[in-house]
């Protein structure tokens, strides 16, 4: 079955080799320290989109015991029942059709994830929308520049000062650089009004 995060996850991979290649042709990093600083900034951008991802999947967001109920019985008169886990809902907790569990300050059920973002997990799911945004912003300039570069190679390489760096881009790469600058531009918009909503 196709789960959403090997999506993500491939979304991630496709738009950082890109950018890395195109990055290389366009800004070098072996040429120039802002080069090598621009790559740097894109590569950690990338890894840290990845770490929160992951950690957003694997660490969970904090799931209450099935028949749970408070320490204090008295406080049970001011808790709801959940009649599917058979226990006490704590304060802030909600049932999960799709998970099966009660979950601790749920707020919602991310299909990107394949879990839903609660206490424990919220703070990574929020630092991964910020750095998927960042680094997709970085990307969709540099792919934009690079395209620019590649599309008015012929005039750069007679009409330039020789000076100007030349992207060189094949059929196969022109298609992959239009296509993770499309994924890239659409991850700003649709994941950034996310995080605005955060």
């Amino acid at each position: 079955m196709f789960q959403w995060n090997s999506a993500m996850v491939g979304i991630i991979k496709i738009v950082t080799f890109m950018t890395v290649h195109c990055s290389s042709m366009w800004w070098p990093p072996d040429k120039s320290l802002a080069g090598f600083l621009h790559l740097s900034v894109f590569l950690s951008l990338s890894g840290l989109t990845l770490y929160h991802f992951m950690n957003a999947i694997y660490l969970g967001p904090g799931y209450l015991p099935p028949g749970w109920a408070p320490e204090n019985a008295d406080h049970t008169d001011l808790l709801q029942f959940c009649n599917t886990c058979q226990g006490y809902k704590a304060p802030r907790t909600h049932h999960c059709r799709k998970c099966g569990r009660c979950v601790m300050k749920m707020d919602h059920h991310c299909p990107w994830i394949n879990n839903c973002v609660g206490h424990k997990n919220h703070a990574h799911f929020a630092g991964f929308l910020f750095f998927a945004v960042c680094g997709c912003l970085l990307a969709s300039i540099t792919l934009s520049c690079s395209l620019y570069r590649a599309l008015n190679r012929v005039w750069y390489m007679y009409y330039g000062t020789g000076t100007e760096p030349i992207v060189y881009l094949s059929v196969t790469t022109l298609i992959l650089c239009v296509f993770s600058l499309g994924l890239a531009i659409g991850v700003v918009l649709a994941v950034g009004m996310l995080l605005f909503f955060q």
